[in-house]
Protein backbone atom coordinates (compact mmCIF):
# COMPACT_ATOMS: atom_id res chain seq x y z
CA UNK A 1 0.00 0.00 0.00
CA UNK A 2 1.35 3.18 -1.32
CA UNK A 3 0.04 6.95 -0.71
CA UNK A 4 0.29 7.35 -4.83
CA UNK A 5 -2.92 4.83 -4.36
CA UNK A 6 -5.07 7.10 -2.08
CA UNK A 7 -7.18 9.91 -3.87
CA UNK A 8 -6.98 13.61 -1.58
CA UNK A 9 -10.79 13.53 -0.74
CA UNK A 10 -11.46 15.06 2.75
CA UNK A 11 -10.85 18.30 4.21
CA UNK A 12 -11.17 18.95 7.87
CA UNK A 13 -11.49 22.93 8.35
CA UNK A 14 -11.32 25.57 11.33
CA UNK A 15 -11.48 29.01 10.93
CA UNK A 16 -11.56 28.71 6.81
CA UNK A 17 -8.56 27.11 6.67
CA UNK A 18 -7.95 23.78 6.33
CA UNK A 19 -6.00 21.82 9.08
CA UNK A 20 -6.16 18.14 8.30
CA UNK A 21 -7.17 15.71 5.50
CA UNK A 22 -7.68 12.33 4.51
CA UNK A 23 -7.50 10.17 1.09
CA UNK A 24 -9.38 7.54 0.00
CA UNK A 25 -9.42 4.55 -2.07
CA UNK A 26 -12.85 3.33 -3.82
CA UNK A 27 -14.20 0.31 -5.22
CA UNK A 28 -17.66 0.36 -6.72
CA UNK A 29 -18.50 -3.02 -8.06
CA UNK A 30 -21.45 -4.31 -10.24
CA UNK A 31 -22.97 -7.67 -9.32
CA UNK A 32 -22.00 -8.99 -12.08
CA UNK A 33 -18.10 -8.75 -10.94
CA UNK A 34 -17.86 -5.37 -12.97
CA UNK A 35 -15.81 -2.23 -11.28
CA UNK A 36 -18.44 0.29 -12.43
CA UNK A 37 -16.53 3.05 -10.73
CA UNK A 38 -13.08 3.81 -8.89
CA UNK A 39 -10.93 6.33 -6.79
CA UNK A 40 -7.34 6.61 -6.59
CA UNK A 41 -6.20 2.69 -7.06
CA UNK A 42 -9.34 0.51 -6.71
CA UNK A 43 -7.42 -2.55 -6.52
CA UNK A 44 -4.99 -1.34 -3.67
CA UNK A 45 -4.18 -4.32 -0.91
CA UNK A 46 -6.14 -4.64 1.58
CA UNK A 47 -6.65 -5.50 5.19
CA UNK A 48 -10.62 -6.68 4.73
CA UNK A 49 -10.70 -6.69 9.01
CA UNK A 50 -14.26 -6.73 10.49
CA UNK A 51 -15.43 -6.07 7.29
CA UNK A 52 -14.76 -9.93 6.27
CA UNK A 53 -17.20 -10.89 8.63
CA UNK A 54 -19.91 -11.95 6.79
CA UNK A 55 -18.26 -13.96 4.59
CA UNK A 56 -16.64 -15.26 7.61
CA UNK A 57 -20.26 -16.56 9.31
CA UNK A 58 -21.05 -18.17 5.48
CA UNK A 59 -19.35 -21.83 6.51
CA UNK A 60 -21.86 -22.01 9.02
CA UNK A 61 -24.57 -21.87 7.04
CA UNK A 62 -23.20 -23.89 4.18
CA UNK A 63 -22.01 -26.58 6.16
CA UNK A 64 -24.95 -27.38 8.08
CA UNK A 65 -23.78 -26.17 11.34
CA UNK A 66 -26.58 -23.59 11.56
CA UNK A 67 -29.02 -25.72 11.20
CA UNK A 68 -27.51 -28.71 13.34
CA UNK A 69 -27.24 -25.95 16.54
CA UNK A 70 -30.43 -24.09 15.53
CA UNK A 71 -29.14 -21.00 15.03
CA UNK A 72 -31.58 -17.74 15.03
CA UNK A 73 -31.96 -15.24 12.45
CA UNK A 74 -30.83 -12.84 15.61
CA UNK A 75 -27.75 -15.03 16.50
CA UNK A 76 -26.46 -15.02 12.64
CA UNK A 77 -26.74 -11.21 12.76
CA UNK A 78 -24.97 -10.94 15.86
CA UNK A 79 -21.60 -13.56 14.29
CA UNK A 80 -21.44 -11.08 11.40
CA UNK A 81 -21.37 -7.90 14.20
CA UNK A 82 -18.81 -5.54 15.23
CA UNK A 83 -21.18 -5.07 18.51
CA UNK A 84 -21.29 -2.13 21.06
CA UNK A 85 -21.04 -4.31 24.19
CA UNK A 86 -25.34 -3.58 24.60
CA UNK A 87 -27.22 -5.74 27.32
CA UNK A 88 -28.80 -7.09 23.80
CA UNK A 89 -25.39 -8.10 22.10
CA UNK A 90 -24.38 -10.13 25.65
CA UNK A 91 -27.55 -11.69 25.76
CA UNK A 92 -27.35 -13.02 22.23
CA UNK A 93 -23.64 -13.57 22.54
CA UNK A 94 -23.87 -16.06 25.38
CA UNK A 95 -27.18 -17.83 23.66
CA UNK A 96 -24.45 -18.30 20.45
CA UNK A 97 -22.37 -20.01 22.99
CA UNK A 98 -24.74 -22.16 25.02
CA UNK A 99 -25.66 -23.54 22.01
CA UNK A 100 -22.63 -26.33 22.14
CA UNK A 101 -21.88 -26.21 25.94
CA UNK A 102 -19.31 -23.13 25.76
CA UNK A 103 -19.23 -20.25 27.71
CA UNK A 104 -17.29 -16.87 27.33
CA UNK A 105 -14.30 -18.56 28.88
CA UNK A 106 -13.82 -20.50 25.75
CA UNK A 107 -13.65 -16.98 23.62
CA UNK A 108 -10.15 -16.02 22.64
CA UNK A 109 -10.81 -13.05 21.29
CA UNK A 110 -9.38 -10.90 24.06
CA UNK A 111 -11.60 -8.51 26.26
CA UNK A 112 -12.09 -4.59 25.71
CA UNK A 113 -14.52 -1.77 26.47
CA UNK A 114 -17.98 -1.45 24.92
CA UNK A 115 -17.60 0.11 21.59
CA UNK A 116 -20.90 1.86 22.27
CA UNK A 117 -20.14 4.88 24.63
CA UNK A 118 -23.44 4.35 26.64
CA UNK A 119 -22.84 0.64 27.49
CA UNK A 120 -19.20 1.97 27.90
CA UNK A 121 -20.45 4.38 30.97
CA UNK A 122 -23.46 1.87 32.26
CA UNK A 123 -19.92 -1.14 32.91
CA UNK A 124 -17.80 1.91 34.69
CA UNK A 125 -20.98 2.89 37.18
CA UNK A 126 -21.21 -0.50 37.74
CA UNK A 127 -17.90 -1.10 39.04
CA UNK A 128 -17.72 -4.14 36.33
CA UNK A 129 -14.32 -4.63 34.12
CA UNK A 130 -15.03 -5.32 30.29
CA UNK A 131 -15.07 -9.50 29.60
CA UNK A 132 -14.55 -11.32 26.27
CA UNK A 133 -18.48 -11.02 25.60
CA UNK A 134 -18.43 -7.53 25.35
CA UNK A 135 -15.69 -7.81 22.59
CA UNK A 136 -17.22 -6.68 19.37
CA UNK A 137 -16.37 -9.64 18.17
CA UNK A 138 -17.41 -12.30 20.51
CA UNK A 139 -20.32 -13.34 17.95
CA UNK A 140 -17.82 -14.00 15.27
CA UNK A 141 -16.01 -16.33 17.54
CA UNK A 142 -18.85 -18.20 19.18
CA UNK A 143 -19.92 -18.96 15.39
CA UNK A 144 -15.89 -19.86 15.07
CA UNK A 145 -16.29 -22.75 17.83
CA UNK A 146 -19.59 -23.80 16.69
CA UNK A 147 -18.15 -24.50 13.40
CA UNK A 148 -15.10 -25.97 14.50
CA UNK A 149 -16.91 -28.54 16.58
CA UNK A 150 -19.28 -29.03 13.75
CA UNK A 151 -15.98 -29.64 11.62
CA UNK A 152 -14.37 -32.18 14.35
CA UNK A 153 -11.87 -29.62 15.09
CA UNK A 154 -10.25 -28.72 18.68
CA UNK A 155 -12.12 -25.25 20.32
CA UNK A 156 -8.79 -24.56 22.34
CA UNK A 157 -6.74 -24.11 18.18
CA UNK A 158 -10.06 -22.86 16.74
CA UNK A 159 -8.31 -19.69 15.60
CA UNK A 160 -4.82 -21.74 14.05
CA UNK A 161 -4.82 -20.81 10.43
CA UNK A 162 -5.06 -24.71 9.61
CA UNK A 163 -8.16 -25.26 12.07
CA UNK A 164 -11.04 -26.32 10.14
CA UNK A 165 -12.57 -23.74 10.80
CA UNK A 166 -10.15 -21.27 9.63
CA UNK A 167 -9.60 -23.04 6.32
CA UNK A 168 -12.87 -23.23 5.48
CA UNK A 169 -13.27 -19.60 6.01
CA UNK A 170 -10.46 -18.87 3.78
CA UNK A 171 -12.00 -20.96 0.82
CA UNK A 172 -15.13 -19.07 1.24
CA UNK A 173 -13.79 -15.74 1.36
CA UNK A 174 -11.50 -16.86 -1.87
CA UNK A 175 -14.78 -17.76 -3.66
CA UNK A 176 -16.86 -15.00 -2.61
CA UNK A 177 -14.00 -12.37 -3.82
CA UNK A 178 -13.31 -14.29 -6.57
CA UNK A 179 -9.53 -14.03 -5.02
CA UNK A 180 -7.47 -17.73 -5.25
CA UNK A 181 -7.05 -18.56 -2.01
CA UNK A 182 -3.50 -19.19 -2.19
CA UNK A 183 -3.14 -15.41 -3.13
CA UNK A 184 -5.19 -14.12 -0.39
CA UNK A 185 -3.10 -13.02 2.31
CA UNK A 186 -3.46 -13.56 6.23
CA UNK A 187 -2.35 -11.55 9.37
CA UNK A 188 -3.48 -11.58 13.10
CA UNK A 189 -6.86 -9.54 13.73
CA UNK A 190 -7.35 -7.31 16.80
CA UNK A 191 -9.62 -10.36 17.93
CA UNK A 192 -6.57 -12.77 17.26
CA UNK A 193 -8.42 -14.19 14.61
CA UNK A 194 -7.05 -14.28 10.88
CA UNK A 195 -7.79 -11.84 8.59
CA UNK A 196 -7.43 -11.35 5.06
CA UNK A 197 -5.38 -9.16 2.67
CA UNK A 198 -6.26 -8.43 -0.77
CA UNK A 199 -7.49 -6.01 -3.26
CA UNK A 200 -10.00 -3.54 -2.43
CA UNK A 201 -12.30 -4.47 -5.30
CA UNK A 202 -11.89 -8.17 -4.45
CA UNK A 203 -13.72 -7.41 -1.13
CA UNK A 204 -16.45 -4.80 -3.30
CA UNK A 205 -17.01 -7.51 -5.55
CA UNK A 206 -17.84 -9.90 -2.20
CA UNK A 207 -19.98 -7.19 -1.36
CA UNK A 208 -21.18 -7.07 -4.69
CA UNK A 209 -22.36 -11.18 -4.25
CA UNK A 210 -23.72 -10.64 -1.29
CA UNK A 211 -26.14 -7.84 -2.57
CA UNK A 212 -26.85 -10.36 -5.23
CA UNK A 213 -28.05 -12.45 -3.13
CA UNK A 214 -29.89 -10.23 -1.23
CA UNK A 215 -32.15 -9.48 -4.07
CA UNK A 216 -32.72 -12.82 -5.74
CA UNK A 217 -31.57 -15.22 -2.84
CA UNK A 218 -31.77 -18.32 -5.73
CA UNK A 219 -28.02 -17.13 -6.69
CA UNK A 220 -27.05 -17.96 -3.43
CA UNK A 221 -29.49 -19.35 -0.84
CA UNK A 222 -26.55 -19.60 2.07
CA UNK A 223 -25.61 -15.94 1.44
CA UNK A 224 -28.81 -14.63 1.41
CA UNK A 225 -29.45 -15.95 4.57
CA UNK A 226 -26.60 -13.97 6.55
CA UNK A 227 -27.90 -10.86 4.30
CA UNK A 228 -31.18 -11.12 5.27
CA UNK A 229 -30.02 -11.84 9.05
CA UNK A 230 -28.23 -8.43 8.93
CA UNK A 231 -30.97 -6.50 7.28
CA UNK A 232 -33.45 -7.70 9.85
CA UNK A 233 -31.29 -6.94 12.84
CA UNK A 234 -29.56 -3.48 12.09
CA UNK A 235 -29.06 -3.25 15.85
CA UNK A 236 -26.88 -6.60 16.34
CA UNK A 237 -24.89 -5.87 13.63
CA UNK A 238 -23.16 -2.58 15.39
CA UNK A 239 -25.50 -0.68 17.78
CA UNK A 240 -27.54 2.42 19.12
CA UNK A 241 -26.16 5.22 17.05
CA UNK A 242 -23.66 3.61 15.16
CA UNK A 243 -23.39 4.11 11.42
CA UNK A 244 -23.58 0.55 10.22
CA UNK A 245 -27.58 0.53 12.16
CA UNK A 246 -28.50 3.52 10.90
CA UNK A 247 -27.42 3.06 7.32
CA UNK A 248 -29.35 -0.26 7.02
CA UNK A 249 -32.12 1.43 8.99
CA UNK A 250 -32.29 4.00 6.44
CA UNK A 251 -33.26 1.20 3.70
CA UNK A 252 -35.16 -1.76 5.34
CA UNK A 253 -33.89 -5.34 3.47
CA UNK A 254 -31.95 -3.32 0.88
CA UNK A 255 -28.34 -2.57 2.20
CA UNK A 256 -25.97 -4.34 4.51
CA UNK A 257 -23.18 -2.34 5.41
CA UNK A 258 -20.05 -3.29 7.77
CA UNK A 259 -17.38 -1.38 8.99
CA UNK A 260 -13.67 -2.56 9.56
CA UNK A 261 -10.56 -1.25 11.77
CA UNK A 262 -8.35 1.27 9.99
CA UNK A 263 -10.95 2.81 8.14
CA UNK A 264 -12.24 0.12 5.81
CA UNK A 265 -16.05 0.19 4.91
CA UNK A 266 -18.03 -1.80 2.71
CA UNK A 267 -21.73 -2.07 2.03
CA UNK A 268 -23.87 -4.07 -0.37
CA UNK A 269 -26.27 -2.74 -1.72
CA UNK A 270 -30.04 -2.79 -3.52
CA UNK A 271 -31.52 0.60 -3.85
CA UNK A 272 -30.29 1.32 -7.37
CA UNK A 273 -31.07 -0.87 -10.67
CA UNK A 274 -28.48 -3.32 -10.12
CA UNK A 275 -27.19 -4.96 -6.88
CA UNK A 276 -23.67 -2.66 -6.09
CA UNK A 277 -20.73 -3.91 -3.82
CA UNK A 278 -18.52 -0.21 -2.14
CA UNK A 279 -15.59 -0.87 -0.26
CA UNK A 280 -13.25 1.91 0.49
CA UNK A 281 -10.29 2.46 2.96
CA UNK A 282 -8.71 5.50 3.90
CA UNK A 283 -5.35 5.43 3.86
CA UNK A 284 -4.55 6.99 7.57
CA UNK A 285 -6.82 4.57 9.08
CA UNK A 286 -9.67 6.70 10.18
CA UNK A 287 -12.22 5.29 11.96
CA UNK A 288 -14.56 7.89 12.62
CA UNK A 289 -15.58 11.59 11.10
CA UNK A 290 -13.80 11.12 7.68
CA UNK A 291 -15.62 7.46 7.39
CA UNK A 292 -19.28 8.43 7.84
CA UNK A 293 -18.39 11.70 5.58
CA UNK A 294 -17.12 9.89 2.92
CA UNK A 295 -19.82 7.07 2.87
CA UNK A 296 -22.78 9.33 3.03
CA UNK A 297 -21.23 11.12 0.31
CA UNK A 298 -20.98 7.96 -1.81
CA UNK A 299 -24.27 7.27 -0.95
CA UNK A 300 -25.50 10.66 -2.30
CA UNK A 301 -23.46 11.05 -5.48
CA UNK A 302 -24.49 7.59 -6.67
CA UNK A 303 -28.07 8.20 -5.80
CA UNK A 304 -28.73 5.44 -3.81
CA UNK A 305 -30.38 6.45 -1.05
CA UNK A 306 -33.77 8.77 -1.17
CA UNK A 307 -33.66 11.98 -0.02
CA UNK A 308 -35.30 12.18 3.13
CA UNK A 309 -33.64 9.18 4.50
CA UNK A 310 -29.93 10.95 3.33
CA UNK A 311 -30.64 13.98 4.88
CA UNK A 312 -32.08 12.31 8.04
CA UNK A 313 -28.46 10.73 8.08
CA UNK A 314 -26.67 13.54 7.41
CA UNK A 315 -28.00 15.40 10.80
CA UNK A 316 -26.78 12.18 12.78
CA UNK A 317 -23.59 12.64 11.39
CA UNK A 318 -23.01 16.27 10.74
CA UNK A 319 -20.32 18.14 8.57
CA UNK A 320 -20.07 20.78 11.40
CA UNK A 321 -17.35 20.17 13.89
CA UNK A 322 -18.59 21.17 17.71
CA UNK A 323 -16.03 22.25 20.64
CA UNK A 324 -17.01 21.37 24.27
CA UNK A 325 -19.16 24.25 24.03
CA UNK A 326 -21.18 23.57 21.43
CA UNK A 327 -20.02 26.03 19.20
CA UNK A 328 -19.49 25.47 15.31
CA UNK A 329 -15.58 25.93 14.81
CA UNK A 330 -14.87 24.13 11.49
CA UNK A 331 -16.13 21.60 9.08
CA UNK A 332 -15.43 18.03 7.36
CA UNK A 333 -16.02 18.38 3.59
CA UNK A 334 -15.68 15.37 1.45
CA UNK A 335 -15.16 16.86 -2.35
CA UNK A 336 -15.27 14.16 -4.73
CA UNK A 337 -14.64 14.51 -9.05
CA UNK A 338 -16.93 16.44 -10.31
CA UNK A 339 -18.33 13.81 -12.80
CA UNK A 340 -17.65 11.03 -10.68
CA UNK A 341 -20.19 8.09 -10.42
CA UNK A 342 -22.78 9.75 -12.69
CA UNK A 343 -25.22 7.63 -13.91
CA UNK A 344 -24.04 4.64 -11.72
CA UNK A 345 -28.21 4.13 -11.07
Amino acid sequence: MTPQAFHPLVTVSRGGEVESCHSVAVAVVAGDGRMLHSLGDGSVPVYCRSAAKPFQALPLVESGAADRFSLTTPELALICASHGGEARHLEVATRILARNGFGREDLQCGAHAPMTAAAARDLIALGEEPTTLHNNCSGKHGGMLLLTHHLGGDPLTYLEPGAPAQRAILATMARVSGVDPEKIGQAVDGCSAPTFHLPLDALARAYARLATALADPKTDPALARIGKAMARHPFLVAGEGRLDTLLMVAAPGKIIAKLGAEGIYAMALTTGNQPLGIAFKIADGDAERARSAVALALLRRLRLLPEPALADLEQQFPSDIYNRRKRVIGNIQVTLPEKWGIGTK
